[in-house]
């Protein structure tokens, strides 16, 4: 497993050749390096026997061969690493391959590497970690000549090079489909063995691999879109890849179907624009372990006149060590009295900074204190999305709210705590639908000093802020109705019920079987909706917006009604949180 991890070698070679068994035949493509400039170009594309393929392979001295392991007993993995120096992200797939796959698999068995950069890639790359199940030995076509394996996987990979876009292949022999998503949301990989009927069409197979391998990674995929996904990866009609790459030979799909996976683990070693090598560093056979050194030399020092050598040596430097450690000793110590001024100088700096980080320790910011604080001075309509402080004592916070007004309330809390240096003004802020996202940040001065919370929610409970007056965390005004919309949000509306219904809704807080969602909210004319207050146009504009979103079917002429009065309740909420502020001051 040493190789494993580095996507280069020390030399290329001039010859790669690329086999993989289908049967009992042998596919074998021979790859010869590009010169300058250039393309790699294929010399031969041949089906044979083992015994004919052994005799090729042995008018190609020197020749690099790379075999495609058996598609059935691989297994694959893909991740995400950072952008990074090539060196740093080969260092980083090393490591994640080790935790990858169980330790049953031996070392020697284990490959994997950075994938080419694709469009649309932005601070990651895809990684890809494959693995050979099993430990026999594989024997080697032709003795003398050594072999590197890869999987099917990595030879579609480098088929594939820098193009995006999914690839999968069927193989009916083994019952196993390989799977390379590469979509948008997506970037997986994986190798599906099923025992199926031949009745069964592989392209139904190869979708429902898709399927599975999507709802893994957590996306949908319906039929139809596995089916498109299928179509447009299957990797042998898709000649273009190819396309400027390789010379040598007319590729089509007839030709790729058959020498398709050779001719990919050949390019993976001589296209070094893809940096695939270590898909190949695989091996048939567990490496020979060599013998500890110690044993080594105890056997070379045993044999003729060399233990007599060693004893006189060995007298030598018991007599002669002792004074070289001492000179040794002497020579460092001089050494180290040059440098004293330069230690003592230092001294001060190290003594300053140990000062500083004790000041550090015992001026900690009180995060439980703050966190209460900015929870306090957040009004009804404030979402709090994330909380950050820096070792500067810098404090970053970023939120929604419900509108300008109620973002705008909640910026002149902040500044009434004192905790801040100065004004704090937002960094960004953008409406989207309706919802105002912001960001803020600000440095602290004061952290310990006492806060009081804006709001009393034991004065005025969060319900009354909801619903209105005469509204508790238990108990809804009286008469009210409570509706719920299909997304499971309260609808509240001023309907004429009798009392019993309304008592029955007042102590339950569940929604009531015998209030329809389905009925409109009562017509309210430009008059009324202008006479209301900011809560009571946002009550009456809650149970239209609710009515709309939970009967998207309902007349249109009704539906047309409610959302025209529902954006007139919103203006008015404006305006009356305006009317309201003017009002204050």
């Amino acid at each position: 497993m040493s190789n494993r991890g580095s996507n280069s070698r020390k030399q290329r070679p001039d010859v790669v050749i690329g086999i993989h068994q289908t049967g009992d035949d042998l596919q074998m493509v021979v790859v010869r390096a590009p010169s300058a400039g250039q393309q790699p170009r294929i010399v031969l594309a041949k089906s044979a026997s083992r015994s004919m393929i052994s005799q090729e392979l042995g008018t190609f001295k020197g020749a690099m061969v790379v075999r495609v392991a058996p598609l059935a007993q691989t297994i694959a993995r893909m991740s995400v690493v950072p952008i990074a120096g090539e060196a740093e992200m080969s260092a980083a797939v090393n490591l994640m391959a080790e935790a990858e796959f169980p330790a049953s698999i031996p070392p020697h068995r284990i490959a994997a590497a950075v994938l080419p950069k694709v469009s649309g890639e932005a601070q990651t790359r895809a990684a890809l970690f494959t693995a050979w199940l099993g430990r026999e030995a594989m024997p080697v076509i032709r003795e003398g000549v050594d072999e590197q394996w890869t999987t099917v996987l990595g030879a579609l990979a480098a088929l594939r090079g820098d193009k995006k876009g999914s690839i999968i292949h069927a193989d009916r022999s083994s019952s196993a489909v390989a799977v390379l998503l590469n979509e948008d949301s997506v970037q997986a990989a994986r190798v599906v063995v099923d025992d199926v009927s031949d009745e069964i069409p592989w392209e139904r197979v190869s979708a429902a691999a898709v399927q599975d391998l999507m709802a893994t990674s957590g996306q949908e995929c319906d039929e139809a879109t596995a089916d498109a996904i299928v179509n447009e990866g299957r990797w042998t009609s898709h000649t273009d890849w190819l396309t400027g790459r390789v010379t040598g030979t007319l590729i089509d799909a007839a030709w790729l179907e058959k020498y398709g996976l050779p001719l990919g683990a050949a390019l993976m070693v001589l296209d070094e624009g893809l940096k695939l090598s270590a898909l190949c560093d695989m091996s048939g056979e567990a490496p020979k372990i060599k013998k500890p050194a110690i044993v080594a030399i105890g056997e070379w020092l045993s044999q003729g006149a060399r233990p007599i050598v060693v004893g006189a040596a060995a007298i030598a430097l018991l007599v002669g060590v002792p004074f070289g450690l001492s000179y040794a000793r002497y020579a460092a110590l001089q050494t180290r009295k040059v440098g004293l001024a330069d230690i003592n100088s230092k001294s001060g700096d190290i003594k300053l900074r140990a000062a500083m980080y004790r000041q550090l320790q015992t001026a900690r910011a009180p995060m439980t204190k703050l966190l209460s604080d900015i929870a306090g001075a957040a009004p009804v309509g404030v979402e709090i999305v994330e909380t950050r402080l820096s070792v500067d004592q810098d404090i970053a916070i970023r939120g929604k709210a419900t509108n300008t007004e109620v973002h705008g309330q909640f910026m002149k809390n902040l500044n009434a705590t004192k905790l801040f240096a100065g004004s704090i003004k937002p960094t960004r802020t953008e409406s989207k639908d309706g919802v105002t996202e912001f960001e803020l940040s600000a440095k602290l001065d004061n952290p310990h000093l006492p806060v009081k919370a804006s709001g009393d929610f034991v004065k005025s409970p969060l319900a009354a802020q909801l619903w209105g007056e005469g509204a508790t965390n238990t108990t809804m005004p009286v008469g009210a109705v409570r509706q719920v919309t299909a997304s499971g949000k309260p609808v509240v509306g001023n309907n004429a019920k009798p009392a019993g219904a309304a008592a029955a809704v007042a102590t339950d807080r569940r929604p009531s079987p015998s209030a329809s969602s389905s009925e409109a909210p009562p017509e309210l004319t430009d008059a009324d909706i202008a006479k209301m207050t900011r809560s009571e146009a946002m009550k009456a504009w809650s149970a239209r917006a609710g009515w709309v979103t939970a009967n998207g079917k309902a007349d249109p002429g009704v539906k047309d009604r409610v959302t025209a009065e529902r954006d007139k309740l919103r203006e008015r909420m404006t305006a009356a949180g305006k009317e309201e502020q003017g009002g204050t001051k």
